[in-house]
């Protein structure tokens, strides 16, 4: 959570300092971040769940019809 917290946080001054330097407006580019960051961050954890499922043997993520890992090469089951 912390961590997800300081990427928030750094892309919310990167923002801030490009909009600075293009001459833009600082705080509606800051607000901006602040309310789409957790939007698209949201959004990116919902779409890397989605078409697949964990291998029970090595915990990567396996296409949902896969009969064979291919990390680890074991047989899985359906």
């Amino acid at each position: 959570m912390a961590v997800i917290l300081i990427i928030w946080i750094s892309g919310i001054i990167v923002a801030g300092i490009l909009a600075s330097q293009k001459n833009r407006s600082v705080a509606r580019w800051v607000w901006g971040s602040i309310l789409l960051s957790p939007l698209l961050i949201i959004i990116l954890l919902f779409l890397s769940s989605l078409g697949g499922r964990k291998c029970k043997f090595c915990a990567e993520m396996i296409k949902e019809d896969a009969t064979v890992c291919r990390f680890c090469g074991r047989e899985v089951t359906l």
